[in-house]
């Protein structure tokens, strides 16, 4: 196998990426801007991706033959908010770490979002026009045509909601609301935002199974099959035997929060001609997947 580094690995979804690549026998690196790595395991480099010099060195030093970039300014509110930071990272960044890896000869991989659509169409494809609704959708819609532009060999993989648990740190919806409803605290779940989650052992399978083959641009990774929040937070709760009744129906946005897309619907019938060995699961399928890990303490191998 070869060398992963993980940019961003200090997160939820970067640290389910290096402990599935030491599983596979990946040598497993680690770019981040803390002080230290919460992976003691890996070789860490601590950089900022704003820096294309930095991050250049950076991967020079390390050598993949892999990088997967899953910093992000993720929260939509502080994107609106913090917009000077979220091009820094989600545009700036993105790019740099493309231009980086071309640079290196390593196949790069960077996350983008349903948000780059408006919300309103019944189904989106890799191919659909593109109209974010807010700051945080326009920094990754842009991301994606600068990554493409420095880096032509790039896969950009489209998300729509990742489901799972932290390994050790990480913003982690799902292991937020367990936590909120296992301490009978309600959370309010918009019933008109639908989206097409993936947990996040599937989505690291497709990384790997990706690094494997020629494929270069746009994939939609989720389920087959698309739930609102609060249906989706409801079965959560039916799940992990939560008392149903916290869950709480939210009809209007709540205010002083950016605008969201509606209809975070993806297809995902092209991801499952590209990849052989990961199944794309049903919404239901991807709850109880992710759900799963709850039990084995996030540390359920694939």
């Amino acid at each position: 196998m070869g060398k992963i580094l993980v940019i961003g690995g200090n997160g939820f979804v970067g640290g389910q990426l290096c402990r599935m690549g030491r599983a596979r026998g990946y040598q497993v690196a680690v770019a981040d801007i803390a002080e230290t790595c919460v992976d003691s395991a890996c070789e860490y480099h601590r950089c900022d991706i704003g820096d294309y010099e930095a991050i250049l060195g950076t991967f020079k030093r390390s050598r993949p033959s892999l990088i997967v970039n899953v910093a992000a300014v993720a929260d939509i509110d502080l994107a609106q908010r913090r917009q000077e930071l979220a091009y820094r990272v989600n545009v700036t960044g993105a790019e740099n770490c493309a231009r980086g890896a071309g640079e290196i000869g390593a196949k790069y991989l960077w996350f983008s979002s349903d948000a780059v659509f408006d919300g309103k169409a019944v189904c989106y494809t890799e191919e659909s026009p593109q109209a974010p609704v807010n700051y945080y959708g326009e920094t990754k819609s842009l991301g994606e045509r600068r990554v493409m532009e420095a880096n032509a060999a790039s896969v950009i993989l489209r998300l729509s909601l990742v489901l799972g648990m932290p390994v050790a740190a990480g913003n982690s919806f799902l292991a937020g609301m367990v936590r909120k409803v296992l301490g009978g605290e309600q959370i309010l779940c918009p019933v008109d935002e639908i989206r097409t989650p993936v947990d996040v052992l599937t989505l690291c399978e497709a990384i790997y199974e990706l690094d494997s083959t020629d494929f270069r641009g746009v994939l939609h990774l989720g389920s087959t099959s698309s739930v609102s929040r609060y249906e989706m937070s409801s079965y959560i709760a039916q799940e992990i035997q939560a008392d149903p009744a916290l869950i709480v129906p939210l009809y209007e946005s709540a205010p002083g929060k950016a605008p969201r897309h509606r209809n975070g619907i993806i297809s995902v019938e092209k991801a499952q001609r590209v990849l052989r060995t990961t199944a794309m699961l049903s919404w239901q399928g991807t709850v109880e997947r992710a759900v799963s890990m709850i039990k084995e303490g996030g540390e359920r191998n694939a």
